[in-house]
């Protein structure tokens, strides 16, 4: 079983897909975003979008559905995307699970899908993936080639701020890019949301520069208080934002030997 991340989902997408692909891991947004991406690709043709487009959630999957979106033909184009989003495997059964691969199997039968079963963040045991995928992982991967969609750092999130305020007409220096994710949070939902509220308060200002006042001004504070923060506080020696963090997690009576296990994976990962 072969894992690959986004970039080289990216590469195989330029160069034209085939079969099956398994997206899992923490950024939900990039998968979203990969799949509207795919679809513009594929389906370049809104008049055939109904024949060429087909999405199932997780209310509508069955086994037997998802082969008969895999059957027909595309319309007047030469691929059809199939899209399962929503699906939990933590909350399925082994049975289902085999269920599950066995439809998927069924795009190798019909070679113009291109098939995409996209899982929520945390809603499939990944293992220590990509080097030591689960069991279930692993039996996905039988059937969908893994697609790994990892959390962005924050200097690569800051710089994707700076493009999404350009994209909007408006720009900001690199410090205030990376203000802009310390502020608001590491949620390229949340981010997207606030680089468009700033961009076009900025230009409702008849200016193009995004200053730091304006982040305070129009954006929503986020106090991040998982693991993550926290051992990125103690590393950076930022006591204060430690203690706060943690005092979150005391007052949601989170278990302290789970808080001090998460810690000690996050530096034992970073290591």
């Amino acid at each position: 079983m072969e894992i690959i991340k986004e970039e080289a989902f990216r590469k195989q997408l330029r160069r034209g897909l085939s079969g099956g692909y398994l997206f899992y891991g923490d950024e939900d947004y990039l998968k979203i975003h990969m799949q509207k991406t795919v679809r513009e690709s594929v389906c370049s043709d809104p008049a055939f979008a109904l024949f060429n487009d087909v999405r199932l959630d997780a209310l509508d999957y069955t086994p037997t559905a998802l082969v008969n979106a895999l059957m027909p033909p595309p319309m007047m184009s030469d691929k059809k995307l199939v899209c399962v989003n929503g699906l939990s495997p933590n909350a399925m059964k082994a049975s289902e699970i085999e269920d599950l691969c066995e439809a998927a199997m069924t795009v190798r039968d019909y070679d113009y899908n291109i098939l995409i079963v996209s899982v929520p963040a945390g809603q499939m045991d990944e293992g220590n993936s990509p080097k030591r995928p689960s069991a279930m992982l692993s039996k996905l991967g039988e059937a969908l080639t893994p697609v790994l969609f990892e959390s962005i750092p924050e200097g690569r999130l800051a710089t994707w701020v700076g493009k999404h305020l350009a994209f909007h007409g408006a720009t900001a220096t690199p410090d205030v890019c990376a203000f802009i994710v310390s502020y608001c949070g590491r949620s390229m939902f949340c981010l997207s949301a606030e680089t468009e509220k700033l961009a076009f308060y900025a230009l409702s200002q008849n200016r193009t520069q995004v200053t730091r006042e304006d982040v305070v001004r129009v954006c929503c504070p986020v106090i991040e208080t998982d693991a993550f923060a926290l051992a990125n506080a103690i590393l950076d020696g930022k006591y204060e934002e430690a203690l706060s963090a943690l005092s979150v997690m005391k007052f949601r009576r989170v278990d302290p030997i789970i808080v001090l296990s998460e810690i000690s994976r996050v530096i034992c990962d970073l290591v």
